[in-house]
């Protein structure tokens, strides 16, 4: 079985670089990083290209739930942080005015068309997950997900969304832990791989 390793909000590629570091068999991998920024983008290829982490295929896109195109709120900055496909996320800096049109590719289809076997997955998609992780879920194909390390934003959203965004993370996790999903001991956030070495035994 192929070791898959997919990084959704890649941003810059300090999850990908903690990843080459800390695994010891990161160049066996197939590592798939998703960023949908055009600056962040750049700054990944150039951050692996640096680093010589020659195992990469780069996906300049949106994980979403349909092919086309969608909406990328921008945060502050020129490398902007924060970025989100939700209009009702509330981050300092999200300029929630004018978004930028961006490549979105359905995470379901793309999953079952391209990789046969199972994944490791990283989500820092600031309030996305709860979407990409959902339709998953409703796709049935939580148990092509053998590890799981996910940063969840719900505290990020206004008062009267907290609850929602709440239920539906436990929904996920139940999902999730039904599945056999190994998760992140989450100690040490986006660059925590606790439990991956073992899934692949």
């Amino acid at each position: 079985m192929d070791k898959v390793f997919i990084d959704l909000g890649a941003y810059t590629g300090r999850t990908i670089e903690t990843f080459c570091t800390q695994m010891p068999d990161a160049a066996e991998y197939k590592i798939y990083a998703w960023e949908p920024h055009p600056a962040c983008f750049a700054g990944l290829v150039h951050k692996c290209f640096m680093d010589r982490i020659d195992n990469v295929r780069y996906i300049n896109a949106m994980a979403g739930t349909h092919n086309g195109t969608t909406s990328l709120y921008v945060g502050r900055g020129v490398v902007p942080d924060g970025s989100t496909m939700l209009p009702d996320k509330r981050t300092g800096g999200v300029d929630y005015e004018h978004p930028m049109e961006v490549l979105s590719v359905d995470i379901a289809q793309w999953l079952t068309d391209t990789v046969p076997g199972k994944v490791a997955l990283k989500l820092n998609i600031e309030g996305g997950e709860y979407v990409v992780l959902s339709h998953l879920m409703a796709r049935g194909l939580m148990d092509k997900i053998a590890w799981l390390n996910v940063s969840w934003h719900s505290h990020k959203f206004c008062e009267a969304e907290v609850d929602k965004y709440r239920k539906t993370q436990a929904e996920i996790i139940d999902a999730a832990k039904s599945a056999g999903v190994v998760f992140a001991g989450q100690d040490g956030g986006c660059e925590d791989f606790g439990g991956l070495a073992e899934v692949w035994k």
